[in-house]
């Protein structure tokens, strides 16, 4: 089968050398080309539906202008690598539950995990209802960046969408949507007791400068009831 989808065409390129990458992009992009030729594989890849989430990703306004922006081929590769791949006995489970983006500072990175999470919090299915999303670091200021980025964006939706603007609901530091009782708020060190969470996303924001891994497993142990 060939597959035409923005996702592979990007790891074509960087494969080929027309677009210039590091090794471990390389290699990311080798990977995908290497599991789509392959037979009796356990994964199978649905382009289609990483198709749905770009499509409403490139919807949302950017904060400085207001505006819809599309992705970068980069963030099509990451979108369609998370979104398109699936188990093959049971394809609404994602293949890859963890993802690490590490890229130069004023590269979109803040724009794609915002688009990502607004995503899983307005049109998720996995779990169809009460949804958790959080966006998470080290200390409450930091967790901010990426929510503030999520409001922002997210009332440039509700402004063009009087449906989706009856479903959602902000008070404070957290949105709620009414119809799924999903939740999207920030989370830190500083929050207090987050043992009681069972999170569907979490992003975890500047991992890197983390001095401990408390955060990453306080948010998998909660998540371990969740298939997805």
């Amino acid at each position: 089968m060939t597959y035409t989808d923005p996702g592979t065409q990007y790891a074509q390129k960087v494969v080929n050398g027309e677009i210039i990458a590091c090794k471990k992009v390389i290699q990311a992009c080798q990977r995908h080309l290497d599991d789509l030729e392959k037979e009796n594989f356990d994964y199978v890849y649905l382009p289609e539906r990483a198709e749905i989430a770009v499509k409403f990703m490139e919807i949302l306004p950017d904060i400085s202008t207001g505006e819809p922006v599309p992705l970068a081929e980069f963030q099509k590769f990451i979108v369609y690598s998370l979104f398109g791949w699936y188990h093959k006995d049971n394809n609404s489970l994602r293949r890859f539950n963890k993802a690490l983006i590490s890229m130069a500072r004023k590269n979109g990175k803040s724009a794609l995990i915002s688009g990502i999470a607004i995503y899983e919090f307005l049109a998720g299915k996995y779990p169809r209802h009460n949804r958790q999303i959080y966006c998470t670091a080290q200390s409450r200021e930091q967790a901010s960046i990426v929510f503030n980025m999520v409001v922002q964006r997210l009332d440039g939706l509700l402004a063009k969408s009087e449906a989706i603007r009856n479903d959602v609901r902000k008070v404070r530091n957290e949105i709620t949507q009414n119809s799924t009782y999903s939740v999207l708020k920030p989370l830190s060190k500083d929050t207090g007791n987050i043992n009681g969470f069972a999170p569907t996303l979490s992003i975890l924001d500047e991992y890197g400068a983390s001095k401990t891994n408390e955060m990453m497993e306080v948010l998998e142990s909660g998540a371990i009831l969740q298939p997805n």
